[in-house]
This record gives structure tokens, sequence and C-alpha cells, in this order.
């Protein structure tokens, strides 16, 4: 599983397609005319864990199997050079610290934070993993982008292997929702959000 990238919310910033169903969970949110479309939506592993106070949980799709993360309501993004003394910091990385929420972040726009299934703590610095058909060529790659109406300047490539892109988006949960939105569409491979996570040393 190739994981990259992730950052944190209060429930107020979450989009109406991400919203936790009464249950507790949540899917990563599905395009309105997915379900039109004939796409599989995500769906909630059963049973979920059980998540501590303040967590929520959400699943994404990671090729044919369903990945669970778990929201972090008490905890924030915000850029490093906004940390203070009195923050209490958790994680530091590339320009961004993960914070636990307080009085000074009200009314802030934030991004989400989560905790993986494994128990690390994760952040979406924004971008789409995408891996489409190894046979496609130029032109019937193009025309993927044009039928998702994802212009070319959005479509970074990678050459870990053939056809594969960094898409861009928006931090947050912009990255979830056009991964979900693409799993399970003719030609791709593979579309997960670009998770960022802190690295645990055996």
């Amino acid at each position: 599983m190739l994981v990259i990238g992730l950052m944190l919310g209060s429930c107020s910033d979450i989009p109406p397609s991400l919203s936790p169903t009464p249950g507790g969970t949540a899917s990563a949110g599905s395009a309105p005319d997915e379900a039109a479309a004939g796409r599989p939506a995500a769906t909630a592993v059963e049973p979920p864990a059980p998540a501590a106070a303040g967590e929520v949980l959400y699943t994404w799709r990671d090729g044919e199997a369903t990945r669970r993360v778990w929201l972090q309501n008490g905890l924030l993004v915000q850029p490093s050079s906004e940390d203070g003394p009195d923050d209490v910091m958790l994680r530091s990385w590339g320009g961004e610290s993960v914070v636990a929420r307080s009085a000074k972040h009200a009314g802030q726009r934030t991004e989400p934070v989560f905790r993986s299934e494994g128990g690390i703590l994760m952040t979406l610095p924004g971008g789409v993993i995408l891996v489409l058909e190894e046979g496609w060529d130029a032109a019937r790659v193009s025309r993927f982008f044009q039928e998702q109406g994802i212009g070319s300047g959005r479509a970074e490539p990678m050459d870990f292997v053939p056809n594969a892109f960094l898409v861009e988006t928006e931090p947050g949960f912009p990255s979830l929702t056009l991964a979900d939105s693409l799993a399970g569409v003719e030609g791709v491979v593979i579309a997960i959000p670009n998770w960022r996570s802190e690295v645990v040393l055996q």
C-alpha cells in the first residue's frame, strides 16, 4: 500500500457529502452523480472498532480493500510558523504541526487529522494518487481526465509505475472525496488519498 499524507477540522468543516451517519461512521464521500454512474459507494466496515471520545469513523478504498481512519476532533493542523508557547503539539512535519484544538482556533478554517487502524496520526496535505491502466496511451489518458473534469494542469506524472499521477486537490476532505469518486471508474487501477503519516521505526 502506498501511503503518503493527512490533516484535521471540526465537524463544522466537514462537507455535506462526508457528514457522519447516525451510527457514528462515514464514508470517504461520494460525488452526487456517483450512484447514477454505477460506481460503488464507499461503505463502512462492520463492526467498527471502538472509537475514543471525539473520534468519528471514516472509510476509504485501497484497491479492493476498505481502510478505516478515525477523525480526531480534538486535533488540527496549523502552519508551524504559527506554533506558540501555549500550543500542545503532537507532531511537526513539512512546515505543518498537529496540535490540540484550543480557543485561539475558534472560527478558523482547519484541516482534518485522523488516526489509522494502527494508531498512527495521518493528515491530508492535498492530492490523490492515481494509477490508470498501463496499456493506455497518452490520448486515452487525456480523454479520461477530460471525462472526469480534471484539467491537465492538475495531474502531475509520477514515475513509480506507468500512467501514475498525483492529482491536485485542496488539503483535507477534498482529497478523500476525489479519491472515492474515482475508485471503481473504468481504467482506474489505484485512486487513494495522498496521506501523510508519521514514520514509526521498528
